[in-house]
């Protein structure tokens, strides 16, 4: 991996790892480490690339990528298998991760996950694109969409 992520982490037991959205970094799912760790669940949260105080890097900024990220990240910490929660971009790399290496899952709260704008108006792609610039490019629908 050509980056060194960033990360919170709290308690012991069964690993537990939260991936945030676009433009969040770790501190988002900081007010749950304590109900989860109680709980006996090792809490780890990763600033995905680019974000919060992960570095970019040189590799591409996509969902595949931060999946491949994830996984690296994994093997670095020695977990092979891990329950998840992911938001927004964050359940869209567990959606790829679901795809393509189960068995490194247990089991996935995924929320406001989207990884394709098949369906969405033409008006509201422009839209969001015009509030938050990034949001499509980091997930790489906004590419898939243009192709």
């Amino acid at each position: 991996m050509d980056i060194k992520m960033n990360y919170i982490e709290k308690g012991q037991g069964k690993p537990l790892i939260m991936i945030h959205g676009n433009e969040e970094s770790c501190v988002y799912f900081k007010g749950q480490f304590d109900y989860f760790a109680d709980k006996e669940f090792r809490c780890i949260a990763p600033d995905s690339r680019a974000h919060g105080d992960t570095p970019r890097g040189t590799a591409p900024l996509t969902i595949r990528q931060m999946t491949e990220d994830t996984i690296e990240f994994m093997d670095e910490l020695g977990i092979d298998k891990a329950d998840f929660i992911g938001f927004s971009d964050g359940g869209n790399i567990m959606l790829i991760m679901a795809q393509k290496y189960p068995e490194r899952i247990g089991k996935m709260v995924i929320d406001g996950a989207n990884l394709s704008l098949d369906g969405a108006a033409d008006w509201a792609v422009d839209w969001v694109m015009g509030e938050y610039n990034t949001a499509f490019f980091c997930s790489g629908a906004w590419q898939e969409r243009k192709e």
